[in-house]
């Protein structure tokens, strides 16, 4: 396919070829043309484009980058944006058969945004399979529903930030024409202000053969908006039937006065709640979702506490026996509700140094000190280690986790707590190689190191959300200088529960290789001393002194129950 790519020249060469050219195009057969403006580059240059724009176009990506620079204006003048505006009318006119769109231009004023309806509307051609408008250059109801009637479109990358969409309303259910929206629709990607407009416009989808849908939010987004939205999800023709890949992505979450806690108090016991604190995620905000099975991969970056139980992940794991990665929440995205110090007072300096640390205060982070205590505010995982590990275990294809749990050790059964496998038989080999702990609390991390590496051998990344907070003077802590003589971490006197968290989780992702290393060297020299006679079949498997638990037994997860994981 020829294609006009890679190569630049100066605006002014442009200006001089449509000159000489007078309206014809410079290369007749080109079938896609790919641009990328920086910001030394005048937009000018658009007035000169349909010089590269023939009739047998078929693609089209251009990007505007606009990552800010020294000399860069403040402002784009008006001219700027009629040069932008004269560039979708260009293309409009001159490239009928394009099956491709896509255009991410710099912000710009209502010139160019009255310009994007008629583009759209413009594009006719029945084989358009992908449209990508991003980036100020938001779609009215009406150009939305225009796409919706082009029967080939499986992709397409929207932004709804038009005040259209703030007072619009469905006068007819779309879904009466003749005629279903989007039906060959496979992956939508939806980037709106607040949750409001992505939520109405999901109710014009109606493929039944969506895949992929992604879901952003720049702006503060009421907490209450959150379950219409998953509602609306669980809605689409395809939320049953083939929605593998999910992601809501929002910038900040909100307390509204519509806000119910999901749990009851129950849920926000532990918490400092103040009026920006939003109320947890749990199972009665997730619900909707639990009804779509074939749900594989699911990023819920959503900064808004979550609230999970032993029980609860036993419902997930049953709503998506197919996962393979999972993230709820985003610690990183909590910073601004957990490093209020002056307005909530809310001091989590460990309790044990408190007293101690009235009397002698911590060095405040000079060269070669620790920094003093950080307030923050935190609310214990009410979800247990070994939940998380029957979540794993009912979810086979689980590659990535982003989940906070309680990673005390205290409720696990002896029989986990010892040395676990038997050197003739290899581990099952869990394809776990990914966890994300967030705000996780952790007290020994040499255990949960060693049953974390038994549990999952492939597990090679693990991050908290504890380093996020533990900033400043201090933080840049060295294991090596500060181990005890058994190898574990020498805590020091003022440290505050972050730091104390961040330091252990540290600990647990630099010795979980170490263990794997001797695991593997066991079955070497196990395999070498006992091995398997030809004919006698498979090794014998590992024996324990009480039968393996059965994790799809209900009674496992009843916390009345006397089999209960809770009654260890």
């Amino acid at each position: 396919m020829p294609k006009f790519s890679g190569h630049y020249a100066a605006p002014s060469v442009y200006e001089v070829l449509a000159a000489l050219l007078r309206g014809r195009p410079l290369c007749p057969n080109i079938k896609a043309l790919r641009y990328g403006r920086d910001e030394t580059t005048p937009l000018s240059i658009f007035r000169s484009f349909h010089i590269l724009m023939g009739p047998q176009l078929q693609e089209v990506h251009i990007y505007s980058h606009t990552a800010p620079l020294p000399n860069r204006p403040p402002e784009r003048d008006v001219a700027d944006d009629e040069h932008t505006a004269s560039l979708l009318a260009t293309l409009k006119e001159r490239a009928p058969g394009l099956r491709k769109v896509h255009i991410t231009l710099a912000p710009s004023r209502d010139l160019v945004r009255a310009a994007v309806g008629p583009f759209v509307c413009a594009l006719t051609n029945e084989n358009l399979v992908s449209v990508q408008m991003v980036r100020e250059l938001p779609l009215d109801p009406e150009a939305f529903c225009h796409l919706g009637k082009l029967p080939r479109l499986r992709t397409l990358n929207v932004d709804v930030n038009h005040p259209a969409w703030t007072t619009y309303t469905t006068t007819s259910d779309p879904h009466n024409d003749a005629r279903p929206l989007f039906p060959s629709l496979r992956r939508l990607q939806i980037n709106g202000v607040t949750l409001i407009a992505p939520t109405k416009l999901l109710s014009f989808i109606g493929s039944p053969v969506l895949r992929e849908l992604t879901i952003n939010a720049s702006s503060d987004v009421p907490r209450h908006e959150l379950y219409p939205l998953f509602a609306a999800i669980a809605a689409l023709p395809a939320g049953r039937a083939s929605l593998t890949t999910l992601c809501v992505q929002v910038g900040s979450v909100t307390r509204g006065d519509q806000d119910v806690a999901d749990a009851g108090p129950a849920a926000r016991a532990g918490w400092a709640y103040a009026d920006n604190i939003p109320d947890p995620v749990g199972e009665k905000t997730l619900e909707p979702l639990l009804a779509m099975p074939r749900l594989e991969d699911i990023m819920l970056h959503i900064p808004c506490p979550f609230d999970f139980t032993d029980g609860l992940l036993h419902k997930l794991a049953a709503a998506w026996p197919d996962i393979n990665r999972l993230i709820l929440g985003s610690a990183c995205l909590m910073l601004e509700f957990l490093k209020h110090k002056e307005s909530d007072g809310v001091d989590t300096t460990n309790s044990k140094s408190s007293a101690k640390d009235a009397e002698n205060p911590a060095p405040t982070g000079g060269e070669g000190q620790r920094a003093a205590p950080k307030p923050c505010r935190w609310r214990k995982p009410r979800a247990s280690l070994l939940a998380l590990h029957a979540f794993a275990e009912l979810c086979p294809k689980l590659s990535v986790l982003g989940l906070e749990v309680d990673a005390d050790l205290t409720p696990l059964p002896r029989r986990l707590r010892e040395p676990r496998p038997n050197p003739r038989v290899p581990p099952r080999g869990h394809p776990l190689d990914s966890l994300h702990v967030g705000l996780s609390p952790i007290d020994n991390p040499l255990a949960v190191a060693a049953l974390l590496s038994d549990w999952f051998p492939w597990l090679q990344e693990i991050t908290s959300g504890w380093d996020a907070i533990d900033e400043g003077p201090g933080a840049d802590w060295d294991e090596e200088e500060d181990e005890d003589e058994e190898g574990g971490i020498l805590e020091l006197e003022g440290w505050s529960d972050a730091r104390a968290h961040r330091i252990r989780w540290d600990r647990v992702r630099n010795l979980i290789p170490k263990f794997a290393a001797v695991r593997r060297q066991e079955r070497r020299w196990r395999a070498k001393e006992v091995p398997v006679a030809a004919g006698l079949g498979p090794a014998p498997a590992p024996t324990l002194d009480e039968e393996p638990m059965d994790l799809h037994d209900d009674h496992l997860w009843d916390l009345d129950s006397d089999d209960s994981i809770m009654a260890f």
